[in-house]
């Protein structure tokens, strides 16, 4: 009706097709089917009325329509009418068929044609339609083996049979001569009840885009977008048009479905989403197994429910669990547009609970693993080689999360991801994040999945960030390994847990994304933090990396790292949170590693070899002696930089020490801190970092000279310096020292100190091997005044 043309208010019931029947030679006329809902009569099944709306039909749609027996005589005339007002409205039909029934209805995915006289194996009508014949019944008295017109001459004298064994007790039967399917692509059969092709097991909807006609049917009445406010999240449905509403699935397979939740708000307290007034206008949450020939009603959703989003969780019933099932939301009348308003959101047809393990790198999407994926698309991101799941602030979503399918998870579950946040950002915002959540009522509610430890203020035991992943740190991509038992997820039943990343919803431009996802049990040795695990238990190698394990690399370690922090940061190091400078004045000479800028803060090492490191050693101060607030000195134990060693790559951390007792260090202070034997492996990376998320200036501190070595070789028994030139093997740090000639009287070249500047002035030689009556000769001058030796 109306050839696809959208619907306009002046398609009112006068522009409505009607279909009708006369037994009196066309001098009266009834509409074929009345409309039956839950609400009105005791009724086994929906069935809407006769009377088609331009609004509902303006694409070709089959329809069955099984004669009442008012319309049942030998002198019946069936038409379609439309009222003689509604000029210049086309209308078509095509494939008519008027006759007996077809067994089943043909399931709604096939054409009934005229019946060849015979049985054909399945019965019509009755009360056990689609069945076969018995193949032998009692009936009263007697035993009947094929059909029979016994019992029926004086109402329609058809044939028929019994379903069962004894008609007697059972009281099952069907009529023998039917219509005959012509069945659908797809399907087969006698009834066409045999599905050929693979039909979706699942569905999620976050009505973010325009509604895809490989999830949805029919929509009738409704239209994507924000006039009852935030539903779920974003944008939603709203049926806020026409007198009659509806959204319907396309066929799912739900044979191995559980669960069916969506979100749904039946008016609002804004203006353009009036609630609506009375029971005819309630909205029936409905599903078919038959094309939609008929429907069966699972819940009501009343006009007066409240205005609220109620979040629904419906279990599935058995009936609807078939090869090709059809759900759907019915309003069968409304006063019209902008009136008895609802909307939806957040629509998901589950499969069973997902088994471990479980995992995505978005080449494509495994749609099986995600219940939503809000304000994202596939697509490369970040300088990344391939596609991501990547989550921008220029889309259309005011929510932008992912969130998984119900797992079955267990304490020794891992949980795997690479992540970039706000993307090359090096000034960080507080309100520029994600966080990673989890719901075990069904996504009800949400709790974050680490809150993060910190010893000093809890029993913890460990450091340990919370799953927030803010820009800064995490504005390059990055992995991040979590074990579920260091998590206060591992105290919660574990049966059925979703997960979910969101992005902070703030005026905050950023983008996000993530990628390799993985979800199980732990790979060979966590893949030594060098690789990602991948869903067939085994790892995929970062590049340079090899090995069941990842743990040979195709290159050799640096053995010692020596940092003076001068001019630049070499590549053996990464800082977040901290720039070159004397914000925090001069510990040593010239410039420092200063942390004090806004957000999380840090210094990690790459893998060293570090089987002959002995210390750690660094110049170190919190605070400035100015009343400057770009450097303020921290307040208590908790703001405490700690130090930490790793052996697998960043997965997990062990402390070496925290600098509490901050008050201790307002002056620059060089700080030397053993390595333990365990930490003397050939791949372990070390860091200092700062358990929380700073404001600029606040809580500052700063490092200068540091270095990780200490070990001692063959070669290091002795050293030998005439500066001619320097031998920087010799020496770890020199600060404020330079090699001139003709300083203080010097012929050769020597190291000078012009006692100018601020911080320590001094040479410090490398570690070396002293045997015993050393011999030490040094020629130095301690002032110009005084004469050389």
């Amino acid at each position: 009706m109306g050839c696809g043309a959208p619907y306009t208010q002046q398609q009112s019931a006068t522009y409505d097709i009607q279909l009708e029947y006369s037994i009196d030679y066309g001098q009266s006329w009834d509409l074929v089917q009345q409309e039956c809902v839950p609400s009105s009569s005791d009724c086994s099944h929906t069935l809407v009325s006769s009377q088609y709306s331009s609004f509902l039909f303006t694409n070709w749609r089959r329809l069955t329509v099984q004669l009442s027996s008012p319309a049942i005589s030998n002198n019946t005339e069936i038409r379609w009418r439309q009222p003689a007002s509604a000029m210049g409205i086309e209308w078509a039909l095509d494939d008519l068929y008027l006759g007996v029934q077809c067994p089943g209805f043909c399931h709604g995915h096939g054409k009934c044609t005229k019946a060849n006289g015979h049985y054909q194996g399945l019965v019509c009508g009755g009360n056990s339609d689609g069945q076969p014949c018995a193949k032998s019944f009692l009936y009263n008295k007697q035993t009947y083996h094929g059909c029979t017109r016994d019992g029926r001459e004086a109402t329609d004298n058809r044939l028929w049979c019994a379903t069962t064994a004894n008609y007697n007790t059972g009281r099952k039967w069907g009529y023998c001569i039917c219509g005959v399917c012509q069945c659908d692509p797809g399907y087969s059969g006698k009834s066409c009840e045999t599905v050929t092709r693979a039909l979706p097991h699942y569905l999620n909807e976050s009505f973010e885009n325009d509604l895809s006609s490989s999830k949805w049917g029919w929509v009738a009445g409704g239209s994507v977008d924000v006039t009852c406010g935030t539903v779920a999240s974003g944008s939603s449905i709203v049926f806020n048009l026409g007198r009659s509403r509806l959204l319907e699935t396309v066929d799912l397979d739900l044979t191995r479905s559980s669960t069916l939740q969506f979100t749904i708000q039946v008016g609002s307290s804004r203006s353009g989403c009036p609630r609506p007034t009375d029971s005819t206008e309630n909205i029936y949450l409905q599903y078919s197994t038959n094309g939609g020939v008929t429907w069966k009603t699972m819940k009501t959703f009343q006009y007066n429910s409240g205005t609220r989003p109620s979040q629904q969780n419906i279990v599935l019933l058995n009936a609807t669990k078939t090869q090709s099932t059809r759900i759907r939301w019915y309003q069968p009348k409304a006063s019209g547009s902008n009136t008895d308003v609802w909307a939806l959101d957040d629509v998901y047809i589950n499969s069973v609970f997902t088994a471990l393990p479980v995992g995505d790198d978005f080449d494509p999407i495994r749609n099986l693993l995600w219940k939503f994926y809000t304000g994202s698309k596939v697509e490369p991101f970040c300088s990344s080689s391939a596609n991501v799941l990547h989550f921008s602030y220029s889309y259309t979503a005011t929510t932008r999360f992912a969130s998984t399918v119900s797992l079955r998870l267990t304490p020794s579950t891992y949980i795997q991801f690479d992540i970039v946040v706000d993307c090359g950002q090096t000034l960080p915002s507080s309100t520029a994040y994600v966080t990673l959540q989890f719901s075990t009522d069904s996504g009800n509610s949400w709790k974050t999945l680490d809150n993060g430890c910190s010893p000093l203020s809890s029993n913890c035991g460990t450091y340990r960030r919370p799953s927030v992943y803010r820009s800064g740190l995490f504005s390059k991509w990055r992995r991040v390994t979590i074990s579920l038992n260091d998590t206060q997820l591992v105290s919660s039943p574990l049966t059925s847990v979703q997960l979910r990343w969101l992005g902070y919803s703030s005026s905050t431009a950023y983008d996000w994304a993530i990628d390799n996802v993985y979800i199980g049990e732990g790979c060979p040795g966590l893949c030594s933090g060098h690789g990602r695990c991948a869903v067939n238990g085994t790892c995929v190698c970062d590049q340079g990396y090899s090995g069941s394990q990842c743990s040979f690399y195709a290159t050799s370690r640096p053995t010692q790292i020596k940092e003076r922090f001068d001019q630049t940061v070499s590549p053996s190091v990464s800082v977040t949170g901290g720039r070159l400078g004397t914000d925090c004045g001069v510990l040593s000479a010239s410039t420092a590693m200063t942390f004090n800028l806004a957000g999380e803060r840090e210094l990690m090492t790459i893998d060293m070899n570090a089987s002959a490191v002995h210390f750690i050693e660094f110049s170190y101060n919190t605070g400035s002696s100015s009343s400057s607030t770009i450097c303020t000195a921290m307040r208590s134990n908790n703001q405490v930089p700690v130090n930490e060693y790793s052996l697998d790559g960043g997965v997990s951390w062990t402390i070496l020490k925290d600098l509490r007792y901050y008050y201790t260090y307002r002056s620059p202070t060089v700080i030397n801190i053993p390595v333990p034997q365990a930490a003397r492996t050939e791949s372990t990376r070390f860091r200092m970092w700062q358990f929380g998320f700073f404001t600029s200036g606040t809580a500052a501190w700063a490092l200068d000279d540091m270095v990780i070595g200490g070990f001692v070789t063959a070669n290091d028994s002795y050293l030998s310096e005439t500066f001619e030139p320097l031998q920087e093997s010799n020496w770890l740090f020199f600060p404020g020292g330079q090699v001139t000639t003709g300083n203080c009287n010097a012929t050769t070249p020597a190291l000078y100190f012009d006692g100018s500047g601020e911080g320590q002035q001094h040479a410090t030689t490398k570690i070396f091997s002293v045997e015993l009556q050393p011999l030490v000769l040094v020629n130095a001058t301690l002032d110009a005044s005084l004469p050389t030796g």
